[in-house]
């Protein structure tokens, strides 16, 4: 036992007996064999005891596993170079980080310089997108004021030539006889351009006239009267824009022919204008008629205070007029786009006089995606909020849900809801009434939002009074309140988005006039 405790390869066993007390030689060959077993078993115990230990101190990082291999009595030297050691150790890490944290700082500067570089081109092109857009957005009113300055130029270059032909109807689409003279071909032009602006204006008052009755009225684009009320629109439009063209066309060359056998200058116009206000005082009737556009189609007669002809015939002949404009100018007014609703002023809680169901999209009850309203912003810029037409790039665009959600919902409720709702369910459809998104501007989008809340709680004040029994005092409130909420519906009309359509009377008159040539 003393030798194995004593031989150098025991491993710690003599310190571990030393310090657990164990006796010195002597007393080890005096022991009894019982206690050299129990001297045994706690020298395994404290040697247990300091592996355990050991290991706890052990460390996770694999470049510090040396200090486990450090005996428990070794010299300085060993823990010096165990310190040597960590120190290089904590300097190649500190040098990586340092390396390592560099190279993301020149990467993110680099980034950032990139980043300023496209944000600074795309600033420049939203702006030149802006003015372009505004600019699109101007282009129906810089057009026609374009039009009007350049039939003000032609008729002062018109004034200032000194010969001029006196020809026949240029309204009427009779031929204007053969002359190579520079003047007739300003006298045309001039003649043209007067005639195309007075319809084109009296089509556009019209239109914008009838759309404001309509909007007093409470009839919007939604409702059944509509229809009806856009084709009287047009038939009271497409007479006054051919009657505007025949006026103008008859005072240019009236004009003219008065011009031409007197003086030089502004006062030959104005006697000439003189005249002209003589010669036509009481007969405009008789005149309009007679240089209608479509006079040369019809047996009209030319006198106003004929007795020849029946008062039949000439009731048959102007009606005949009268609808054969229309239907021209109706079959126009649907070619360049539009349709008999969008003369109406829009409802805040249907589909607007400008929407188009092709350009919407299918919605739900929840909210749009991004996607969705990227796409819902693209179709706004291009073709105008339904609403009220604008297509500006400053407002904020809205996923307008039509019919609104909150409609939908509380529709839901009835009775005839959970009905319908039942039959769609089991041919596989939704649950609610199909919806659409359509492009909304946004201040359309708070004026419905408005709308809304007062139908909302006017429905539910409604279902509260029909649960309690109906007097005739509150059968009389119930139907002032609904006049009053009638009064109340705001209906939008924005005469300022113009469209194509709007100019049907002037481009009828110029395709007429290009035809006369």
């Amino acid at each position: 036992m003393v030798r194995l405790l004593r031989s150098p390869g025991s491993y710690g066993f003599a310190p571990a007996a030393a310090a657990g007390g164990a006796p010195k030689a002597g007393c080890c060959a005096a022991a009894t064999p019982a206690q050299c077993c129990q001297l045994r078993q706690e020298v395994l115990a404290e040697l247990q005891l300091q592996r355990q230990q050991l290991l706890q101190r052990r460390w996770l990082t694999r470049d510090l596993l040396f200090l486990q291999h450090l005996p428990s009595r070794r010299s300085w030297r060993s823990a010096a170079g165990a310190a040597l050691q960590a120190q290089r150790w904590v300097e190649e890490r500190l040098r990586a980080l340092l390396t390592e944290r560099s190279q993301h700082q020149q990467q993110h500067n680099l980034h950032q310089s990139l980043v300023d570089r496209l944000t600074s081109l795309g600033r420049r092109s939203r702006s030149s997108c802006n003015s372009s857009n505004t600019t699109s957005g101007n282009f129906w009113q810089l057009l026609w004021t374009g039009f009007v300055a350049a039939a003000a130029a032609v008729t002062a270059a018109m004034a200032a030539s000194p010969t001029v032909v006196a020809g026949g109807d240029l309204a009427g689409g009779r031929a204007v006889p053969a002359a190579t003279s520079r003047n007739s071909l300003n006298s045309w032009v001039a003649s043209s351009l007067l005639q195309c602006s007075g319809s084109a204006l009296s089509f556009w008052g019209v239109c914008t006239a009838g759309a404001r009755i309509q909007q007093a009225l409470g009839i919007s684009c939604s409702s059944v009267l509509s229809k009806p009320f856009g084709l009287l629109t047009i038939a009271v439009a497409s007479n006054a824009a051919a009657a505007a063209a025949a006026a103008a066309g008859f005072a240019c060359s009236r004009l003219q022919q008065l011009h031409a056998g007197n003086s030089i200058g502004a006062s030959g116009w104005l006697e000439a204008a003189k005249t002209l206000q003589q010669e036509t005082r009481g007969k405009w009737g008789g005149l309009l008629l007679q240089h209608h556009p479509r006079a040369s189609s019809l047996a009209l007669t030319t006198t106003s205070n004929s007795n020849s002809s029946s008062g039949s015939g000439c009731r048959q002949s102007l009606l005949r007029l009268f609808a054969g404009e229309t239907i021209n100018c109706l079959l126009l007014y649907y070619l360049l786009g539009g349709r008999l609703f969008r003369l109406s002023p829009s409802s805040l809680v249907a589909p607007g006089a400008f929407s188009d169901r092709a350009l919407s999209l299918s919605a739900s009850t929840v909210y749009a995606s991004d996607t969705e309203r990227r796409l819902i912003k693209k179709v706004g810029l291009r073709f105008g909020c339904h609403t009220c037409g604008t297509r500006s790039r400053s407002t904020r665009w809205v996923a307008d849900h039509q019919p609104p959600t909150a409609q939908v919902l509380n529709y839901e409720r009835t009775g005839l809801g959970r009905v319908l709702g039942t039959l769609r369910r089991l041919v596989g459809g939704s649950k609610y009434w199909p919806q659409r998104l359509y492009p909304h501007c946004e201040s359309c989008s708070l004026k419905q939002a408005i709308v809304v809340r007062r139908q909302t709680a006017a429905a539910a004040a409604a279902s509260v009074a029909a649960a309690t029994p109906l007097t005739v005092a509150a059968a009389a409130a119930k139907l002032r309140e609904k006049k009053n909420l009638l009064q109340r519906q705001q209906l939008v009309y924005r005469w300022k988005s113009l469209r194509l359509w709007h100019f049907t009377g002037g481009i009828l008159t110029l395709i007429r006039c290009v035809d006369a040539l």
